[in-house]
This record gives C-alpha cells, sequence and structure tokens, in this order.
C-alpha cells in the first residue's frame, strides 16, 4: 500500500530540503484569471509563478504552474480548497 504514496513521499523530502537550504531564495507569485462561485463551491483558475535565486547568480529561475483550486465554504462561512490541480507550464 506504501508504493502508491511513494512519489508523494518522495516529493515531500525533496520539498523540505529545498526550503531547508537557506542559500536559496524563493519568491511565488499569484496570478488569479478566474473564479466561479456556485452555492458553497468555488473553482479559481490561476497561475502561479516561483522565482528561485540561487547564491551568486544574477538572474532567478522562473517557473510557471497554471491551476484549479476548487474552494468548500466551511459551516463559520470561511472557504477552503478541497482540491486542487496544478502543473508546470511547458
Amino acid at each position: 500500500m506504501i508504493r502508491n504514496f511513494l512519489p508523494a513521499l518522495l516529493a515531500c523530502g525533496l520539498l523540505r530540503r529545498s526550503l531547508a537550504d537557506r542559500t536559496k531564495e524563493f519568491t511565488y507569485a499569484l496570478d488569479i484569471k478566474e473564479i466561479i462561485v456556485s452555492g458553497d463551491m468555488a473553482v479559481v483558475r490561476l497561475v502561479w509563478t516561483l522565482r528561485t535565486t540561487l547564491p551568486g547568480a544574477s538572474t532567478a529561475v522562473e517557473s510557471k504552474e497554471p491551476g484549479l483550486d476548487v474552494f468548500r465554504r466551511q459551516p463559520d462561512g470561511s472557504w477552503k480548497i478541497a482540491r486542487y490541480i496544478a502543473y508546470e507550464a511547458p
């Protein structure tokens, strides 16, 4: 059963190591393209832009990640992500 989760576990470890490296600087920016609300559900189409600056580099490496987040309204009126889809743009 754990084999099904192995890629996600490896990705989490890689993410932890990357974020723990204090020599790199990470900056995220968000570009909301569209919001559709229907009752207690909402869909947000967006693009995340990650900029990573490496030590000694004069420019940042940029990665764009289009995505779709599905939100569900909570009993207290707040909204929380119920599902998301994201991928790196070609």
